[in-house]
């Protein structure tokens, strides 16, 4: 017996060989602005500001997006971020819910960041060494500054294959 419902599907982390056709996505870093000390990581094919405001309908409460990266293999990146900060000590702010953590004290946002970008990148390597990154794309990432220095929003790309 199946201890999920069949409607679920689960989305692998694997990146398989020679798979080029893959639909891209973003992985984004969303924070509660009640308690900066909470934060979710996420994945969407759709847009980040409509996921954000469908968050906050059915939380209640206002929430900010951070940091977003849109990048070819964008599910496989974000269920590798999940295993990282579920299997750190401190991991999950509630037991219930798999996507929101809590910082620790010696953490900060630009951590979270800069362990996104590494994990995206590793991502990217391995998806380019098994031929399966798509030809011409790169990983593209979108800093919100107000988080962290300055007041403008930042887009960037990180790397190109």
């Amino acid at each position: 017996m199946r201890s999920r419902s069949t409607r679920y599907r689960r989305r692998s982390s694997r990146i398989r060989w020679f798979r080029r056709h893959v639909r891209s996505g973003t992985v984004y870093l969303l924070v509660s602005r009640h308690n900066p000390a909470l934060f979710k990581i996420g994945f969407t094919e759709r847009l980040t500001k409509d996921t954000r405001r469908e968050l906050e309908r059915s939380s209640g409460e206002p929430q900010s997006i951070v940091f977003a990266i849109s990048m070819p293999w964008a599910c496989a990146c974000e269920q590798r971020l999940h295993w990282y900060y579920s299997h750190r000590s401190g991991g999950r702010a509630r037991s219930s819910d798999t996507k929101w953590y809590r910082l620790r004290v010696w953490e900060s946002l630009p951590r979270v960041r800069q362990k996104m970008l590494r994990i995206a990148a590793l991502t990217a390597l391995e998806a380019w060494l098994k031929l399966s990154w798509p030809k011409g794309t790169q990983i593209r990432s979108f800093c919100n500054r107000r988080f962290f220095k300055g007041g403008a929003r930042d887009t960037k790309t990180v790397s190109k294959f």
